[in-house]
């Protein structure tokens, strides 16, 4: 503006013959300064304390420098902050993670979110407590929360940090990043195992238990056993493999390279072409 000002005085002494390219000078001086406005008034929605998770034991603040947006965490890094002006920032010190500003939130690529809003405590009431591995009470894991810090422990007793996205999703950081779907009082695991808010004494797999028959031939019998809601499958030449249920249709023989089994009705698929059936066929 300083130097618009001073091209002003100069076009003035040069006479009126000038005042166009004076007019457009202060146009161009309005739109800039226009601009620069809006963009200060859109970044200020940015600006100030934010609570991580919502849990105000987490403060996180995002500043504005002379239009340079810095943005520090619970832990007091920082971050070089881009904002493009609309909906969306990414932190270019911290891996370049994105955010998705929602109103009073921010959704982080990286599956956590930040609140204007605070409670002191987050509740995640649909999470915390007893689970039960495949519904079998001798098998009881945990979720705690800790501050608004969610943590796993399995029916073995090791613990994972778990991570929440707010709607449906957790994912257990220290076990391999494995991802559950929360469905009303079930998880459903990544690595085909899922807990169950319900329990039962013995879980029953009815579906699955007993004589199978493979490729129909009743001269080679298989089995599937449960310990307790521990399923384990014996082939035909006596092998025996642990053997994971997802509850629905799908098994798999942990101790076979893996392979899966699709439930038909009275007929297992496995992936390696055979099949196994409940009743005899030759």
């Amino acid at each position: 503006m300083v130097l618009i000002y001073w091209v002003a005085l100069i076009l003035d002494a040069t006479g009126g013959h000038c005042m166009k390219t004076l007019n457009l000078l202060l146009l161009l001086a309005a739109l800039l300064l226009s601009s620069g406005s809006a963009s200060g008034a859109q970044s200020s929605s940015l600006e100030g304390t934010w609570y991580v998770g919502g849990d105000r034991g987490q403060v996180a603040r995002i500043t504005n420098n002379r239009g340079r947006l810095e943005a520090r965490n619970e832990n007091g890094d920082t971050s070089r902050l881009e904002y493009n002006g609309r909906s969306r920032v990414r932190a270019l010190d911290w891996g370049g993670i994105t955010g998705e500003i929602r109103g009073n939130r921010i959704d982080w690529s990286n599956n956590t979110y930040w609140s204007k809003v605070q409670s002191s405590v987050t509740r995640y009431s649909n999470l915390e407590g007893a689970w039960y591995v495949g519904g079998d009470r001798s098998q009881v894991t945990s979720i705690t929360n800790n501050r608004g810090r969610l943590e796993a422990r399995n029916e073995r007793g090791e613990t994972s940090r778990l991570e929440y996205d707010g709607r449906s999703r957790v994912r257990a950081l220290d076990w391999g990043g494995i991802t559950g779907e929360i469905r009303g009082n079930r998880i459903d695991w990544s690595n085909n195992t899922y807990w169950s808010r319900s329990q039962s004494s013995v879980t029953s797999y009815s579906n699955l238990e007993g004589t199978w028959y493979v490729g129909g031939d009743r001269d080679k019998v298989a089995r599937i056993t449960n310990d307790r809601g521990r399923l384990a499958a014996r082939n035909e030449r006596g092998d025996t493999s642990r053997l994971d249920y997802n509850g629905r249709g799908r098994v798999r023989a942990l101790d076979w390279g893996g392979i899966t089994g699709e439930i038909r009705s009275d007929q297992i698929a496995w992936s390696n072409n055979t099949y196994w059936t409940r009743r005899p066929r030759r």
